[in-house]
């Protein structure tokens, strides 16, 4: 189902019906992670029964981005290595760039929006581990997904979203205030309202939901302020989702309140190429 242009798109996710599932591979495999009795081949049993999943996490776990020793050749090894979290996070953004089939434009293209998308959920895992954050593994997930909702209007409002991609073009800002004043609702809101019927965990759809307002967070601010920040720090170094939009507002003032210090934001910029050089590693479909 495609929908017509319309103004108000508060209800999109709802009417959709037929909405890509969450993986319930991926699903399994969230629940494994998350169960202390779980072994590392529990989790490579469920995982490896996907054949093209299984060789993405295998290039990826022994690219230079994690600097490994010797070669990782089971899904297995990965775990024992990676250890559940860090698999999990790949498997789940393996599986979710494969989800949706967007429409590019000159402002949105797929390679474009997964590459930013990525990034910013490897920007948000050398965050919390140089700020020794317990959110490593929920925060790569809530960077990755964090502006997934974007994807949906583009799929199942085209007209709508290239009418909000050129006002922001306009205006060379991502602004909530803008979605608000053309579609009546936001693209935290879409991701918001999809992560809540893929039934992820509260703590994700709260983050996605408030990644741009995350003081307003009220369960779990610091997993919704990482999220933000990944997305900022991605866009001031030049990688967008959206072209020629600029960056999204500046979360400085939640980064005093929330207390990351800007040391360690200084650190993530200088590793920023490498994190780039990863997440086209990722992203890339060879």
């Amino acid at each position: 189902m495609i929908l017509t242009l319309r103004e108000d798109l508060r209800g999109l996710v709802d009417s959709i019906d037929d909405l890509p599932s969450f993986p319930a591979a991926i699903q399994k495999a969230t629940a494994i992670a998350d169960d202390p009795d779980a072994s590392a081949q529990d989790l490579a049993d469920v995982i490896q029964v996907d054949l093209a999943l299984t060789a993405k996490i295998l290039r990826v776990t022994n690219s230079a981005f994690y600097g490994l020793s010797r070669n990782v050749s089971t899904v297995r090894e990965a775990v024992m290595i990676l250890g559940f979290s860090s698999v999990r996070s790949l498997a789940v953004a393996v599986s979710t760039m494969k989800m949706f089939d967007t429409k590019d434009s000159a402002l949105f293209t797929q390679d474009a929006f997964w590459l930013h998308s990525t990034s910013s959920a490897l920007v948000a895992q050398q965050l919390c581990q140089l700020a020794l954050l317990p959110e490593t593994s929920e925060a790569f997930t809530a960077a990755l997904l964090h502006d997934v909702g974007k994807v949906v209007l583009d799929q199942y409002a085209h007209e709508a979203f290239m009418k909000l991609l050129d006002a922001q073009q306009s205006e060379k800002r991502i602004l909530p205030e803008t979605e608000l004043r053309i579609i009546n609702t936001t693209h935290s809101e879409i991701g918001r309202r999809l992560c809540e019927i893929w039934n992820l965990p509260a703590p994700l759809c709260e983050a996605i939901g408030e990644h741009h307002t995350p003081t307003r967070a009220r369960h779990h601010p610091m997993l919704a302020m990482v999220a933000g920040l990944a997305d900022y720090i991605c866009s001031a170094n030049g990688l967008t989702s959206i072209v020629h939009t600029g960056k999204p507002p500046d979360l400085s003032d939640d980064v005093r309140n929330l207390q990351i210090q800007p040391g360690v934001i200084a650190e993530v910029n200088k590793r920023f190429p490498h994190i780039l050089e990863e997440a086209r590693h990722l992203t890339s479909s060879d």
